[in-house]
């Protein structure tokens, strides 16, 4: 792999400090162990190609963190925040060390889902309520982005023609918006469309991928396109270049911008380690966040 431009590997060295002594990582120097900014750390590192000693260690922090039942949650005291559960997944990859943690984690998801409501409406009145996807906390409405994360990661683990994921695929494409992009998970609120969000339109994107045909996400595509000119921030940017990216509409103009929006910590003060990590990620997966590059 080529020597990456400085500001990438500034960025791959802010993420290394925020590295505990357990192999965690916290989400700013010195912090706390987090479930999430660890996960996103190992993918930003895989997807560089470096640090295989802090992957290993960051991935055992994982599995330790793994509740009796597969769920890996926020925190111990927070067992229904399992939304860290599909990140996991992905970070663990297909290494054979983590096989049995990554299969009880599946499993669990598998048999978890958000809770869902009779539907009568039409298509103008709201999205469908009876399909079923994934909640951020247990006992909750099912929302776009850990249902992407969920479908993303059980499709990567075997599962895409389980009939959760097959629903779940469902819920995404009846949440898109009608003149495209997702909104975090309606679609019309008192009779009006919402307008879309380009990080959550860039998750449902990664989780569709091969799944539906490209005219079905065309105008959530070309929403994207049209946004990611004017995206700085970490979080949009990064998934728009991904969603685009699973769906082969690369910008060639990415790179540079995910390079300046790493300077612009100058300005606003260092990013959270999980977003720069999803910055690096984007930086360097060209497809997006695929089965290939969870590896």
């Amino acid at each position: 792999m080529t020597t990456p431009p400085k500001e990438i590997q500034i960025a791959l060295d802010i993420i290394l400090q925020s590295v505990l002594s357990d192999g965690g990582f916290s989400r700013r120097r010195q912090g706390a162990f987090s479930v999430d900014a660890t996960a996103w750390a190992v993918l930003a590192l895989k997807s560089a190609g470096s640090h295989a000693a802090a992957v290993q260690s960051a991935c055992r922090r994982l599995s330790a963190a793994q509740l009796p039942d597969g769920r890996i949650s926020m925190a111990p005291h927070l067992p229904e925040a399992y939304w860290p559960t599909p990140l996991a997944i992905m970070a663990w990859g297909e290494d054979p060390n983590w096989h049995s943690a990554r299969e009880r984690a599946s499993r669990f998801l598998l048999s978890a889902g958000g809770i869902t409501f009779p539907y009568e409406g039409t298509p103008t009145e709201g999205h469908d309520s009876s399909l079923r996807g994934w909640a951020w906390v247990d006992g909750t409405y099912s929302w776009v982005v850990p249902t992407a994360f969920a479908v993303m990661a059980l499709t990567c683990n075997g599962y895409q023609d389980h009939p959760r994921i097959v629903e779940a695929t469902k819920m995404l494409v009846n949440r898109q918006i009608p003149t495209g992009g997702w909104n975090y998970g309606d679609t019309y609120a008192f009779g009006t469309e919402l307008l879309p969000v380009p990080e959550t339109t860039g998750h449902a994107l990664c989780a569709l991928k091969g799944a539906v045909a490209p005219a079905s996400v065309e105008r959530s595509v070309a929403y994207l396109e049209k946004t990611l000119p004017e995206l700085t921030s970490p979080l949009s940017l990064a998934w728009a270049v991904l969603g685009l990216g699973a769906w082969s509409r690369n910008d060639t103009a990415a790179p540079a911008q995910i390079i300046e929006s790493i300077r612009l910590q100058s300005r606003y003060g260092t990013y959270d380690t999980d977003l720069l990590a999803q910055l690096i990620t984007a930086y360097y997966l060209n497809d997006g966040l695929t089965c290939e590059a969870m590896r």
